[in-house]
């Protein structure tokens, strides 16, 4: 069944908006933590859920939003990678 550019644009602003809420989740966090709030770490499995995203788009050929995905995915890489690395120089 082809997909009309309707249904192209509905699922590409909902597959964003999910990205987009992974990312506001994190940003809220580090908001809190430079806040002086201390905050422990939520152990929900939102990176699961975002492999899996991925992995399923990647599956259903859907490049499109998978190239934002990727976006996000090595936007939160680099920032997990830099806060390890500032981390192991303090200490």
């Amino acid at each position: 069944m082809p997909f009309t550019i309707a249904d192209t644009t509905l699922f590409l602003i909902a597959t964003s908006s999910l990205g987009i809420g992974l990312s506001v989740s994190n940003t809220r966090a580090v908001l809190e933590a430079l806040a002086g709030e201390r905050v422990g770490a939520h152990r929900d499995r939102d990176g699961l859920y975002f492999a899996w995203t991925m992995v399923s788009l990647a599956h259903a050929k859907l490049y499109a939003p998978l190239a934002f995905f990727l976006l996000y995915l090595f936007g939160f890489l680099y920032v997990g990678v830099m806060s390890l690395v500032h981390a192991s120089s303090r200490s």
